[in-house]
C-alpha cells in the first residue's frame, strides 16, 4: 500500500528543518565570537586596573613595597557586580602585598622584558575568579627588582555579559523562526491552491466530461502538470471516440451478412424445391464463412488498434523465421489458386524489436492480401531486406495492383478499391497500418507497370514495411 504523505508538510520539512540547523550553527558561531570579544575587552580592564595599581606602587614605593592606601584600592577595585582583588609577588612567588590568598598557577622566576601577562581560572573564598599576571620592574631604594602584579575579579559580570549575549542572539533568531514559518506556511498555501484547483475541477465533472482543464494564472509547474492532464484527457477521449468509430462500423458490417443469412434462411425454409433449398444453403455456407473471416479481422483490428493497445509484449524477434513460417501456413491456400508463393530475401537471422503476435497478424494480413488479389497462376515474393542500414519486410505479387490514387484510401477501415474480384473484409491493410504504428514502422506502396512486375504483362504491387 503507497504511503500518503501532504505535500504542504513536505515542503515545510524540507525548508524549516535546514534553516533551523543553519540558523543554529549561526547562533553558536555568533555566540563563539560575541563572548571571545566580551572575554578579551574585560581581560583588557584587568589588564589596565594592573598597569594603574603599578603605577601608584612605583610611585609611592621609594624604599620598600608598601600597599595601596584605602582611597586607592576603592577607586581601582570597587565595582557594581564584582569583587576585585590585588597582590604583588616576587619571582619565586612570594606575596609581598596585598591578598596573600591570590598566587600564580606558575612561578615565573625567569622574568625578561617579553614576559606577557597570563590569565588564568582560579577561585577565592569559594568563589570562581579571573586572574592576570602581569611582569613589572619596581626601583627600590635604587636597586631594580622583577616582580608581578597579579589581580583578580569574580565573573558575576562575565556571567551578566554572557546571558545577555545569549538572549540578544537566541530572541532575534527565534523570532527570525516563527516569522519564516508564518510566512512559509502562507506562501506553500498559495502555490498549492492550483493542484485544489484542479483536484475541484476534476472531482465536479462526470465520466462524459472530457473537456480540457482551463485555469489561468497558474505556475510554469502546474500548467505543465495541467497541459499532461489535458494531453491524457485527450487521448482518452480518442481512445473513446475509436471505440465508438469502431462499435458503429462493427455493426454497420455485420448487419448486412447477418441479414442476408437471415433471408436466405427463411426462403428456404419456404422453399419446396431441393435444388433451390441447396443453392440457398450453399449461399448460406458462403455468407458464414466471409462473416467469421470478418469477424476474425474486427477483433484483430480492435485488439491493435493505438488506443487500445495498452500491452505490448516486445522482445528480440527473428523476422526471417517469422516470415518464413507464416508463408509455410499459407501454402495450402496458394495451391487451391495455383500460386506461386515464395520466399526471396536474406536467410540469417535478423533481429528485430516487436511483439511476436501482432508482428504475426501485420505479415499474415500482407501475405492473404496479396494472394486474395492475385489471380490464379500467379506469383506472391515476401521477404527481408536491409535497406540504408533499415530492416525491410517486403510483400510482392502481380495480381489486380492498386492504383497510385488509392494508395492513401487502402488504408482506411472497411476500403475496398475493386469488391468485384474477390470478397474481402477492407480491413487487411487497415489493421497491418496500425500493427506497423505501433512498432514505429513506415510503410511504403509500389505499384508496377506491365513490364516491371513479377510477371510479364501483368502489373502488380509492392508493399514495403520499414523498420527503424
Amino acid at each position: 500500500m503507497n504511503k500518503v504523505y501532504s505535500i504542504r508538510s513536505q515542503l515545510l520539512k524540507w525548508l524549516l528543518l535546514p534553516m533551523l540547523l543553519l540558523l543554529l550553527l549561526d547562533s553558536s558561531v555568533l555566540y563563539h565570537y560575541a563572548n571571545q570579544l566580551m572575554q578579551d575587552s574585560l581581560d583588557s580592564e584587568l589588564i589596565s586596573t594592573a598597569d594603574d595599581i603599578y603605577e601608584l606602587l612605583n610611585t609611592n614605593s621609594r624604599n620598600k613595597i608598601t600597599d595601596l592606601d584605602e582611597s586607592s584600592k576603592q577607586e581601582l577595585l570597587k565595582s557594581p557586580t564584582d569583587k576585585t582583588f590585588y597582590s604583588v609577588l616576587d619571582s619565586s612567588g612570594k606575596v609581598l602585598i596585598g591578598e596573600p590568598i591570590l598566587k600564580p598557577l606558575d612561578a615565573q622566576p625567569n622574568f625578561t622584558s617579553k614576559t606577557k601577562p597570563k590569565f588564568y581560572y582560579s577561585e577565592l573564598n569559594q568563589q570562581k575568579i579571573r586572574v592576570v599576571l602581569v611582569p613589572a620592574k619596581f626601583i627600590i631604594a635604587g636597586e631594580e627588582l622583577n616582580l608581578f602584579i597579579q589581580v583578580a575579579e569574580t565573573l558575576n559580570k562575565r556571567s551578566q555579559l554572557r546571558r545577555k549575549i545569549l538572549a540578544w542572539i537566541l530572541v532575534p533568531q527565534i523570532i527570525l523562526i516563527i516569522t519564516a514559518s508564518i510566512l512559509l506556511w502562507i506562501g506553500i498555501k498559495k502555490s498549492l491552491k492550483p493542484l485544489l484547483m484542479i483536484d475541484n475541477e476534476l472531482a465536479q465533472r462526470s465520466a462524459q466530461d472530457l473537456k480540457p482543464i482551463l485555469l489561468n494564472s497558474v505556475p510554469l509547474e502546474v500548467s505543465k502538470l495541467v497541459n499532461s492532464l489535458n494531453g491524457l484527457i485527450d487521448k482518452l477521449n480518442q481512445a473513446i471516440h475509436s471505440q465508438n468509430r469502431f462499435i458503429a462500423d462493427a455493426a454497420h458490417q455485420l448487419r448486412t451478412p447477418l441479414a442476408g443469412i437471415r433471408a436466405q434462411i427463411e426462403l428456404s425454409d419456404k422453399s419446396q424445391n431441393l435444388p433451390e433449398i441447396k443453392d440457398r444453403l450453399n449461399k448460406v455456407s458462403l455468407s458464414t464463412e466471409r462473416l467469421i473471416h470478418l469477424v476474425s479481422q474486427l477483433l484483430v483490428l480492435a485488439k491493435n488498434q493505438k488506443e487500445a493497445a495498452y500491452i505490448v509484449n516486445f522482445e528480440e524477434i527473428d523476422l526471417v523465421s517469422l516470415v518464413k513460417n507464416i508463408i509455410l501456413d499459407f501454402e495450402s491456400h496458394a495451391d487451391n489458386k495455383y500460386i506461386e508463393l515464395s520466399y526471396l530475401g536474406l536467410n540469417e537471422k535478423i533481429m528485430i524489436n516487436g511483439d511476436t503476435a501482432r508482428l504475426y497478424d501485420l505479415i499474415y494480413n500482407l501475405i492473404d492480401n496479396a494472394i486474395r488479389y492475385t489471380s490464379n497462376e500467379g506469383k506472391v515474393i515476401a521477404g527481408v531486406t536491409i535497406e540504408d542500414g533499415h530492416t525491410c519486410l517486403n510483400v510482392q505479387d502481380n495480381g489486380v495492383g492498386i492504383l497510385e490514387s488509392d494508395h492513401e484510401n487502402v488504408f482506411k477501415r472497411f476500403y475496398r478499391g475493386n469488391e468485384s474480384l474477390e470478397f474481402g473484409t477492407g480491413l487487411g491493410l487497415a489493421i497491418v497500418k496500425e500493427i506497423a504504428n505501433l512498432h514505429d514502422a513506415t510503410i511504403k506502396i509500389q505499384s508496377y507497370s506491365a513490364s516491371e512486375a513479377i510477371s510479364n504483362n501483368t502489373p502488380g504491387t509492392k508493399i514495403t514495411i520499414t523498420f527503424s
